[in-house]
């Protein structure tokens, strides 16, 4: 008899589901953008004060964040990129709101986003987790893992890679991070039980 856990989902999953995959990921992204969103804005009233961030110039701005130096992104606001290319002189380096605070710790393509709305995707909400040490560090590494090892993987996905091993890992992992996420009570026992019948019906 083969071994059930080496089969591929792909032969397994149904329409129902893909459809209840697409419903998780909507829901799960709801929860990063209420837990980041609060976050990012506290840190950008901040540095306000600190640094007077929403007033800064190409002669005196902020270059880089926190303990690990992180390197600011300021093509990513303000249209600096589009319209300026490599001019870094005849950037924008006024930052006027959280949202464009949190494209800095973004790279330029992932910066496709108004608000912290359904415009806003889980990997740029991970990749604020990682990159803000604003975010505890076991949030921050559970992010990395879940990008490193769920989100990237899945967004390219190769089904004949996803067995049922692989599978019930990632839901475990996802399960332990929305554990360690500042949300409501009643929006967590919701993502869980989602992810309880991943367990049930997606093998």
């Amino acid at each position: 008899m083969a071994d059930q856990t080496q089969i591929p989902i792909r032969s397994s999953m149904t329409i129902d589901l893909e459809t209840r995959i697409s419903e998780l990921q909507c829901a799960s992204q709801t929860a990063l953008r209420k837990y980041v969103a609060p976050v990012v804005s506290i840190l950008y009233n901040s540095l306000k004060l600190s640094d007077q961030i929403d007033l800064q110039t190409h002669q005196r701005h902020l270059r880089t964040y926190g303990t690990t130096r992180f390197y600011l992104n300021y093509e990513a606001i303000n249209r600096n990129k589009l319209s300026h290319g490599n001019r870094t002189a005849l950037y924008d380096y006024k930052i006027q709101n959280a949202v464009d605070l949190s494209k800095l710790f973004l790279q330029t393509h992932m910066i496709h986003y108004t608000a912290f709305n359904e415009t806003c995707d889980s990997s740029a909400l991970l990749g604020m987790i990682i990159n803000i040490d604003k975010f505890p560090v076991n949030v921050q590494t559970a992010a990395s893992t879940i990008r490193s090892t769920i989100r990237n993987p899945w967004a390219h996905c190769d089904f004949t890679q996803w067995d049922s091993g692989k599978y019930n890992l990632c839901l475990q992992n996802i399960e332990a991070f929305i554990h360690l996420l500042n949300i409501g009570a009643v929006e967590k026992t919701q993502l869980i039980g989602d992810l309880n019948k991943w367990k049930t019906n997606g093998n």
